[in-house]
């Protein structure tokens, strides 16, 4: 029960025991009497300040467990031993995770539309506090899913920060879409892979029944020693990102190669200043007169790939090459010793000879292109059995093999090898290692037809750590945030991992400073195990000390060779003499 006691400054309200509740000993069931009154406390909300008086009770019964206990269980303002209220916290959560604000924009928001006296750093740990809750919130609603659900198909893979920070590990279940764990490690070899799942089996009491990766060869080696009999996916998405990427590449040759011819034309390199004399009579300024063309031209090379859906080398190819031959169609028409003559034609024989040149290469990135559309097709068609699907996509690799023989006959299958895309493979060794990675991948590239759901790919937890990096980016004002990443990365990972209503519904209801204090406990202790790879350790400097005694090193051995060379000399001097002596006897 609230009973306010206005006052000039701020309103006291004595909060004494609820009436929804009965006043009975939750053990003995004995009625509680009252104890005592609390010493008060100044609550600052966003309606302004209040003056909160607790009244505490006991139970009676001096054999009761309860009896030198005091407590009331009446909603507070506050919500722990800070002097802020649930309200100022419930707004700073919103303002996060409905508004996308970060702690300088939220303390500008409370300062100027609450009249709230707050400072930043207040403000910043508070924020804090509603990341942390607000993680714990949505894992406690993770439990509850997974405890009721038959089995998690369980999906791994890593973000590295960058700037020598650890990687953030994500573990989540494909059929809840739900975070079910995260870890800052160096590395994760199969045997840790091993304990993580355990423990994540353990907590939620549940059993797994398919696992999705990219291939990486720990995930592989572990699932191969851990769950031999369990249907491990291989990523979809980044089977056709790495044929996509081998492709791209190639493509990124034509482009390139045109690119820099039309970038290389005069009509757009020469100086702004030179005129030309088209007839008799008028002379004009050169780039101005054929600004047309450059235009049509730096259009033509604007143009932008799409993963996995357009390339920008084949149609800069087709359209450079149409409208060279309408230039060529239209510049017949003038006389062959006119300037504008000279001019045009000039072009089309630069643009010409390039193209020409790359025409072989154009056949062979279209025969790839016309490949991938196909391959793509069927591995996402949503209507296809199992051997249909695997069967189709064999006939394709086995063209692209056939061909990539005819062009190398030397090939060997077996004897290929992963390479990363560069600009220097030529299509054979490119088709190679798209039937190579076919072989590789073929193995798990299905194995989501035996899962509960059709899950083909961990492309949300990529998507995740996107979102994750532009939320930390956005709080940071693009400053260094690598750090950030590896403090507090795995809370942001959850919010990419739960729905909107949980991100909008409050953090706090009632007082729960103990909750607090054990979250806040746990992150300081990371903070302070992180924090031991950052900073500098001081250790003697000890660099001049050494480049000094190889200095006097160097010294001692010129020191020796001199005497050596004195001695070498001496003995000289000394048989020289020796002789003399000799030949005075015999005279």
């Amino acid at each position: 029960m609230h009973r306010p006691a206005k006052s000039g400054v701020y309103c006291t309200k004595y909060l004494a025991w609820p009436d929804s509740i009965l006043s009975l000993c939750n053990l003995c069931r004995s009625a509680l009497k009252f104890a005592h009154s609390g010493s008060g406390k100044l609550v600052h909300g966003l309606d302004g300040d209040i003056h909160q008086v607790l009244y505490y009770y006991c139970c009676p019964n001096e054999k009761c467990e309860n009896n030198k206990k005091y407590f009331n269980p009446t909603p507070r303002y506050d919500y722990s031993k800070s002097y802020y209220g649930q309200d100022v916290i419930n707004r700073i959560n919103r303002e996060i995770q409905v508004f996308k604000q970060n702690p300088e924009q939220i303390h500008l928001r409370l300062t100027l539309d609450y009249g709230l006296d707050i400072s930043l750093r207040t403000v910043e740990r508070i924020y804090n506090d509603c990341i942390m809750l607000k993680s714990k919130q949505i894992d406690e609603v993770t439990q509850m899913d997974i405890n009721m659900a038959k089995g998690i198909v369980l999906a791994a893979d890593a973000q590295d920060p960058g700037a020598g920070k650890s990687a953030n590990w994500l573990f989540t279940d494909c059929i809840s879409g739900r975070v079910l764990d995260s870890r800052q490690t160096d590395s994760m070899p199969s045997n840790q892979l091993k304990q993580v799942t355990h423990e994540i089996l353990t907590q939620y009491d549940t059993q797994l029944v398919g696992f999705v990766s990219d291939k990486q060869n720990n995930l592989t080696k572990f699932m191969k020693d851990s769950y031999p009999e369990i249907p491990h996916q291989y990523c979809t998405w980044h089977f056709a990102n790495h044929l996509w990427e081998h492709l791209e590449v190639f493509d990124n040759q034509i482009f390139s190669r045109l690119k820099a011819v039309i970038k290389d034309l005069d009509l757009h390199k020469k100086s702004a200043m030179i005129t030309v004399r088209l007839n008799k009579v008028n002379s004009v300024n050169y780039r101005d007169f054929f600004k047309e063309i450059d235009v049509d031209f730096q259009k033509m090379i604007s143009l932008r790939s799409k993963k996995f859906e357009k390339l920008k080398g084949l149609p800069l190819f087709r359209l450079l090459k149409n409208y060279i031959s309408d230039m060529e169609q239209t510049v017949r028409k003038y006389p062959k010793q006119s300037r504008f003559y000279k001019i045009l034609s000039k072009i089309i024989k630069l643009t010409k000879g390039e193209i020409s040149s790359l025409q072989s290469i154009f056949f062979e990135d279209l025969f790839m292109y016309d490949a991938f559309k196909v391959i793509y097709q069927i591995i996402y068609h949503p209507y296809i059995e199992k051997a249909n699907r695997i069967q189709q996509l064999d006939n394709i690799f086995g063209k692209c093999w056939a061909v990539a023989r005819i062009k190398n006959p030397s090939m060997k299958l077996d004897e290929l090898r992963s390479f990363n895309s560069k600009a220097s493979s030529t299509c054979p060794i490119i088709l190679g290692e798209w039937c190579r990675l076919w072989n590789s991948y073929l193995p798990g590239l299905f194995s989501y037809y035996d899962f509960p759901i059709d899950h083909r790919t961990n492309i949300a937890q990529e998507q995740a750590f996107s979102q994750e990096l532009s939320k930390i980016n956005r709080r940071m004002a693009n400053s260094e945030i690598s750090y950030m990443q590896e403090l507090q990365g795995d809370f942001y990972l959850r919010f990419s991992h739960c729905s909107s209503e949980e991100l909008q519904k409050d953090i706090v209801n009632r007082y729960m400073d103990e909750e607090i204090q054990t979250i806040r406990k746990a992150y300081h202790q990371k903070v302070s195990n992180i924090a031991k790879k950052w900073f500098f350790k001081a250790e003697p400097l000890l660099g001049l000390q050494k480049v000094v005694k190889k200095y006097e090193k160097i010294l001692k051995q010129s020191d020796l060779s001199i005497g050596v060379e004195n001695h070498k000399k001496v003995s000289r001097r000394s048989i020289q003499e020796k002789m003399k002596q000799r030949n005075v006897k015999k005279e």
